[in-house]
């Protein structure tokens, strides 16, 4: 993977507003892919300071590059934290529906969303906390775009705990619902505020790891912590 000091002058990245227009799955992962280094470091620098506190001048500083070659690449600091949100969006989705494909019924497919959400977001911390406090610093399409991949991700939630619901209840026609809707975002609560506790490099040589977290968790959250 190329670093930024590796990307040729001259070349300025073409796809942002081709990516503004298009919401393919993915796509973005692999056409960005040599740009990873900035938006990786971009995001640590976030997540310790702030997106409001970062200059693109810290920025340029921690990339040991110029400001000029800076904005070269991102005509605004905003256009960053929109890639650095879309990057982290497609890459837990493409790896979450390629795990489905190996998935059979509907619990197995919500430990599969479990684990994947935290194996990803747990690995990439800095990226977590960047989804989780800066996103309303979006405006515009950027706004827009980043919400609708957060509605879609959430909907892929909702319609697994909703294949449990009809399993369990043997209601194969029962509709979405307020409880349904309530119980996913209360699974994400539970699963986005893990990075605040739980850091992989510290329980490297103990019992804690990620699976055991997403199975406890999948279990607390189908069948209550008196019932374990």
């Amino acid at each position: 993977m190329e670093t930024v000091a590796e990307i040729v002058p001259g070349k300025r990245h073409q796809g942002f507003k081709q990516m503004l227009t298009q919401d393919h799955a993915g796509e973005s992962i692999h056409y960005h892919g040599k740009l990873y280094d900035i938006l990786d470091r971009a995001a640590m620098l976030f997540a310790q300071n702030g997106y409001h506190n970062t200059s693109m001048r810290d920025l340029a500083a921690e990339l040991k590059t110029s400001l000029a070659g800076l904005y070269y690449y991102f005509e605004t600091k905003e256009e960053l934290l929109f890639l650095i949100s879309q990057y982290s969006f497609d890459s837990v989705i493409l790896s979450l529906n390629e795990k489905l494909n190996q998935a059979g019924d509907p619990v197995e497919r919500l430990n599969v969303f479990v684990h994947n959400h935290l194996q990803y977001f747990v690995t990439h911390l800095s990226a977590m906390k960047v989804l989780s406090h800066e996103s309303d610093s979006l405006s515009g399409e950027y706004f827009e775009l980043i919400n609708a991949k957060k509605k879609s991700y959430l909907q892929i939630l909702e319609n697994m705990l909703l294949d449990i619901a009809r399993a369990q209840s043997n209601q194969p026609h029962m509709r979405l619902n307020q409880k349904i809707k309530i119980s996913a975002l209360s699974l994400f609560g539970m699963m986005n505020w893990t990075y605040t506790w739980f850091n992989p490099d510290k329980h490297k040589n103990q019992s804690l790891s990620i699976q055991k977290i997403s199975d406890q968790m999948v279990n607390l959250f189908l069948h209550g912590f008196l019932k374990d």
